[in-house]
């Protein structure tokens, strides 16, 4: 009989080699088929990308969306950048920024989202349309109902006027590989251990049952 299939997209907190066969999006498989296109170092952008791989649902499967440090630029938008600089005989080691935006998103979420869906000339081009299709994958997969999570402040402070299923997992609930001692090389690593693991695979398998604000702690 086929098993309900889970969607995960995101960052290195939805996909990470280590603990080997702990990590959440393991410990899942208990409930679901498991499709898991996260990936480290990803941004919104990468999540756009990863969302084209999501085929063939029905009625009951999920998504799970790991949301990550909204300021991240897309690692091939950043490489591209960067080696340019290389030709020009500059550093390569240019810093883009995004704070001005993301104040902006802070100060009125929604009228920053009407402004797209009203189409206003060059708004398609702000440098939050991934954050528009961040907002939008609710919709577009709604069959889905999309579970968003995230282990970052802010971006749980610019999701929980937008999304509707929205869970914060802050640092201080959950213990690193490296507070575990499981470091690969010991090289310190924030990513979930052991336990750590345990925390998120609870918090996801309560949202995925009760549909998201279940449980939510707001900063």
């Amino acid at each position: 009989m086929r098993r309900d299939k889970l969607f995960i997209l995101g960052d290195s907190f939805g996909s990470w080699p280590f603990p080997e066969g702990q990590h959440w999006s393991n410990l899942i498989e208990q409930e679901y088929d498991v499709y898991n296109y996260a990936h480290g170092g990803a941004a919104y952008a990468e999540i756009c990308f990863q969302s084209a791989y999501i085929q063939g649902y029905r009625l009951g499967d999920r998504l799970v969306v790991v949301l990550p440090e909204p300021t991240r630029i897309s690692k091939y938008l950043r490489k591209a950048y960067e080696d340019g600089m290389k030709e020009q005989g500059g550093s390569g080691l240019a810093v883009i920024h995004r704070d001005e935006k993301l104040e902006e998103f802070l100060v009125n979420p929604s009228h920053f989202i009407k402004r797209f869906e009203k189409h206003e000339p060059g708004f398609k081009d702000h440098t939050l349309a991934d954050w528009f299709f961040i907002y939008k994958l609710q919709f577009n997969f709604s069959v889905l109902n999309p579970l968003y999570i995230t282990w970052n402040p802010i971006s749980f402070k610019l999701g929980s006027k937008l999304l509707k299923n929205l869970y914060y997992i802050s640092p201080d609930q959950f213990t690193t590989l490296s507070d575990e001692g499981l470091s690969p090389e010991n090289i310190p690593d924030y990513h979930p251990g052991i336990e750590g693991n345990k925390v998120w695979y609870k918090y996801v398998k309560r949202g995925l049952k009760k549909g998201g604000l279940y449980g939510v702690r707001y900063v």
